[in-house]
């Protein structure tokens, strides 16, 4: 019941981030919001303020803004969301997108703001007859240097030692109270990411003793440090989308609603923190997935709006109806693909 609960305040969460982004932009463009609704089809509860009801709706698949006059065929004055600006209709529908991934910044932003536990360069396990230990070096050895460099956390050891191309790194290491000098030539091995394409990097073959230290960066890098989080999922949101379009990653891996559902349990379960760097990491997937320019999504409203801007006016009213039908049909067949990947991973698939 617990998973349940974090699930439903996950999704539900992550829809009303994106759907509040178009609805605020709307407002502050002066167009009327008609409707806002989490969930699609019929609607189980609602209410209204002023010119907007704001409704919970049977189908918790995503989420909707309804505009006042969004077609030809819906109003023909001046106030209807048709016949606004490119620019003016390119804010509003940027507006969700953006608010997902500002959403992220600040999650991040709070994560580094409340500190994390942090691996510390203690050495538990030495590879047999590794690089390690033909330098000397043994369980118990804390590494405080390399290449003359101090280092505080095992992060830090690691990544020196994965970029040294093979080349011997000097490693300063405390034994007993007393400090040693080590040479070691790190060796190289072949992996696989999570994308599965095969990487190389270089290891001494050593094992962290686990011990941790609580870790808060200073204040004034924590903007920065949240603004690199963003940027690293981004990065590999559409590195990752990329190998989907070239076949390079298996259509198995695109996981909807139920997928985000039941993650969402599974990081509950380890705390407040790691629920929030999900819905982070979820939240700059969303918004980056919406700018791709697939009809219905935001990404292909933008394009249409640039089309706009340049033919110098919008799209006949015959025209539109086509696009929408085309746009619904392609998320229906989306939204199938999605849901039969998240029935056979969550119940079939290991």
């Amino acid at each position: 019941m617990e998973k349940i609960i974090f699930a439903a305040i996950a999704v539900c969460v992550l829809i009303f981030v994106h759907e509040l982004g178009h609805f605020i932009m709307a407002k502050l463009s002066g167009i009327r919001v008609e409707r806002f609704s989490l969930g699609f089809g019929p609607e189980l509860v609602g209410f209204k303020v002023g010119e907007t009801r704001y409704l919970i709706s049977a189908l918790p698949l995503g989420g909707y803004v309804k505009l006042y006059g969004e077609g030809p065929w819906e109003a023909k004055d001046e106030d209807a969301f048709y016949y606004k600006s490119p620019w003016i209709k390119a804010k509003v529908v940027i507006g969700g997108p953006l608010f997902n991934i500002l959403f992220a910044y600040l999650v991040f932003m709070l994560l580094f703001l409340l500190g994390s536990s942090r691996l510390l360069p203690h050495v538990g396990k030495v590879e047999p007859k590794g690089p390690a230990e033909l330098a000397g070096i043994k369980p118990g050895d804390k590494v405080v240097k390399i290449n003359g460099k101090n280092i505080k956390f095992w992060d830090e050891l690691a990544k020196a030692i994965s970029e040294s191309e093979g080349k011997p790194v000097k490693l300063t290491i405390e034994r007993e109270g007393k400090l040693r000098e080590l040479t070691v030539k790190p060796k190289e091995i072949t992996y696989k990411d999570i994308f599965g394409r095969k990487r190389k990097r270089f290891i001494i073959g050593i094992v962290a003793s686990g011990k941790t230290v609580y870790y808060r960066p200073p204040i004034h890098r924590i903007p920065l440090e949240a603004a690199k989080e963003v940027y690293y999922i981004s990065y590999l949101t559409v590195l990752g989308i990329y190998k989907l379009i070239t076949g390079k990653v298996s259509l198995r891996m695109v996981g909807g609603p139920l997928m985000i559902m039941k993650e969402a349990g599974e990081q509950a379960k380890n705390g407040v923190s790691s629920f929030l760097n999900f819905m982070a990491i979820i939240s700059v997937n969303l918004g980056l997935i919406n700018l791709f320019p697939i009809p219905v999504l935001d990404g292909w409203h933008l394009l249409t709006y640039g089309i706009e801007a340049i033919r110098k006016r919008p799209f006949s009213e015959e025209s539109m109806e086509l696009i929408q039908k085309i746009g619904v049909g392609i998320i229906l067949l989306l939204m199938a693909l999605i849901l039969y990947n998240d029935i056979m991973n969550i119940f079939f698939r290991k």
